[in-house]
């Protein structure tokens, strides 16, 4: 894992989902992915990157756009890999 490829404004990486902050009650509300070359990703919430919310602490490999601010990577995921989340399990 922790593999990136780059096409031309798009990035796939392979991580583990992390949570990265909580509400008062103690839900997850963000959630970043931790290859294992030590990058993290603060994922972008939009519908598609919903779905790895119910994967807390499972790997995955995703491709979306990525952009920095203030030196943070953050990712805006358009696809998941459902194979590559099924044979992580294996």
């Amino acid at each position: 894992m922790g593999k990136k490829k780059r096409h031309s404004d798009l990035i796939t990486i392979r991580g583990v989902i992390i949570p990265a902050d909580w509400d008062e009650k103690g839900s997850v509300i963000s959630i970043n992915i931790a290859t294992f070359d030590e990058e993290e990703y603060f994922i972008e919430r939009n519908d598609l990157a919903n779905e790895l919310f119910t994967r807390l602490g499972q790997g995955v490999e995703v491709t979306g756009r990525l952009k920095k601010i203030n030196g943070k990577n953050i990712l805006k995921v358009i696809s998941i890999d459902k194979e590559e989340i099924s044979s992580e399990g294996k």
